[in-house]
């Protein structure tokens, strides 16, 4: 019935999103690409006002890197990508045309290509932090663990104060399962810059999972940080209600629900919580709260009628388990309470 669900840090965000791009990156978008220059009818002053210069130097690769920065700033990437691949013909040895050449083929969903991209920009400029840092990451999505490792240990040795490096470098450890590497990795990542969240919320995760109380400390210093941060109080709440400190727990459910009132899985465990202390009409406000938001969670109709069966509610306690039964008709706990309602 409980749920112990860790809530994402903006990092996570990124990478799912990230993760679409690549696994779906392989084919061509739908369509032919429009030429750079475009018809002249219909163009921004700023790229007419570029294509002057380039028809005046046509073999400039500086003129046509630009005016690809401007077709990327208007999201047409697949006329930044037509004008960078120019620019790279033209002076094939530039790091920064094959980083931007990367990035516009990953924004059109190139992913493999892109990667080699960023390989060639590295290449040529070993110490283009960026370009490692995006082909890091892609390298993880993957899961190429050793590239990855490869790009991490990269930026490391450019520049040892790259906390952005230690956290993926964390990431990684922890998604091939090696906790105890990735906690020295999102610690590194801590020193290096007390004020980054992310590698805090994996810490406190991590040893949350343990049901290690140091998860309160990184919580805690996630929260001085950034005070409006739902995640935070939702995940160290579930921390305190699995360590039966009930006041602790009800309190950063409260306060996540401020922060984030849509969040139903706050509501559930509040209600758990309170069916813990036999408190039935609290927990059945909270699990009606959760079915309001959600209206397709079954445990919350399974809980509720769990409370209406205590409170003497037999009539609503049926319809709960019904409608639970509706949702999910292999709840075996459902299907024996309704039976036993029945005699």
């Amino acid at each position: 019935m409980m749920t112990n669900r860790s809530q994402s840090s903006g990092y996570l965000s990124r990478l799912f999103v990230a993760v679409l791009l690549f696994q779906f990156g392989c084919s061509s978008p739908a369509g032919n690409s429009t030429p750079a220059t475009g018809n002249s009818d219909s163009l921004p002053s700023e790229i007419i006002a570029i294509n002057a210069e380039i028809a005046n130097s046509p073999s400039d690769p500086e003129l046509i890197y630009r005016r690809s920065k401007l077709w990327a700033d208007k999201k047409q990437f697949d006329k930044a990508l037509e004008d960078i691949d120019k620019a790279t013909q033209l002076d094939s040895t530039n790091p920064l045309y094959h980083f931007r050449g990367g990035e516009y083929l990953f924004a059109l969903n190139f992913s493999q290509r892109s990667a080699a991209a960023f390989e060639q920009a590295v290449k040529y400029n070993p110490n283009y932090t960026d370009a490692w840092q995006k082909l890091g990451e892609l390298y993880l999505l993957v899961k190429e663990y050793e590239k990855s490792e490869k790009c991490w240990k990269a930026l490391l040795r450019i520049d040892k104060n790259n906390s952005h490096a230690a956290f993926f470098r964390g990431i990684m450890y922890k998604e091939m399962g090696d906790t105890t590497k990735a906690v020295q990795a999102f610690q590194f990542a801590t020193e290096l810059d007390p004020k980054y969240i992310e590698p805090q919320m994996q810490l406190g995760s991590i040893f949350s999972a343990k049901n290690n109380p140091l998860c309160v400390r990184y919580f805690q210093n996630v929260i001085d940080v950034n005070p409006k941060l739902a995640e935070a109080y939702m995940a160290r709440g579930d921390f305190y209600r699995r360590a039966g400190k009930y006041g602790e727990a009800i309190k950063d459910f409260d306060q996540t629900l401020t922060l984030q009132p849509t969040n139903y899985l706050a509501n559930y465990n509040a209600g758990v919580i309170f069916v813990m202390q036999k408190k039935w009409k609290a927990a059945a406000k909270q699990f009606t709260e959760v079915i309001d938001k959600n209206q397709g969670y079954t445990y919350a109709y399974f809980s509720r009628a769990n409370c209406y069966q205590y409170l003497g509610e037999i009539g609503n306690a049926r319809e709960d388990l019904k409608k639970c039964l509706e949702l999910d008709p292999k709840f075996p706990e459902a299907e024996k309470m309704l039976k036993g309602l029945a005699k």
